[in-house]
């Protein structure tokens, strides 16, 4: 069975942050596959059980992370991917609105590669994600974890995560799934 290569994986419960990262990475051909979370809880199953729990190899060039995501934080995510011996190598870079110093010096010490503050302007939002990806896929040379992820399934921590609908969401800046056209994100694009 081949093993797909996720390039780009974020981590946010806003659909529009998503679409705006998709299309600056897009267009920049930055990320052949970017792959959405809407929560972290779902990170954690996609990193940690399944088929990609056994990768030795082909393991995302960044995780961009939001802060303030429901069930589990940011945070803790962040804490769970850097205590992994597994995936502790990939860069995480925050990607919050929250520019409070607390924030990003917490992140900081639980182990982050980078913290970077969204723009509430559309375009900014899209030159600010397409110089993060230019620097982690195309200048930083990353390390390559070299042991699977335990095949255990973590325990439940959250009493209502089960009750929650899956939302993962696989975009592509080629052909296959893409998120909906939202005509405010088109508009701010160069040509529109």
């Amino acid at each position: 069975m081949d093993i797909e290569q996720y390039d780009i994986i974020l981590v946010d419960d806003s659909p529009e942050v998503a679409e705006l990262t998709r299309l600056a990475l897009g267009s920049r051909k930055l990320a052949d596959k970017l792959t959405w979370f809407a929560d972290a809880e779902l990170a954690e199953e996609f990193f940690f059980q399944g088929e990609y729990a056994s990768r030795k190899d082909l393991h995302p060039y960044l995780i961009l992370l939001d802060l303030n995501l429901p069930l589990m934080s940011g945070h803790d995510f962040l804490k769970i991917i850097k205590s992994n011996a597994a995936t502790s190598h990939i860069p995480v870079v925050m990607f919050s609105s929250s520019d409070d110093q607390r924030d990003i010096n917490q992140s900081y010490e639980l182990g982050a590669n980078g913290y970077v503050v969204k723009s509430t302007d559309p375009k900014e939002f899209m030159g600010t994600v397409a110089d993060t990806g230019i620097y982690w896929r195309n200048r930083n040379r990353p390390a390559r974890g070299d042991e699977p992820a335990p095949s255990t399934p973590r325990e439940r921590r959250y009493p209502n995560e089960k009750a929650r609908p899956g939302r993962a969401f696989f975009m592509s800046s080629g052909s296959g799934p893409e998120l909906r056209f939202i005509p405010e994100i088109a508009a701010a694009l160069p040509g529109h």
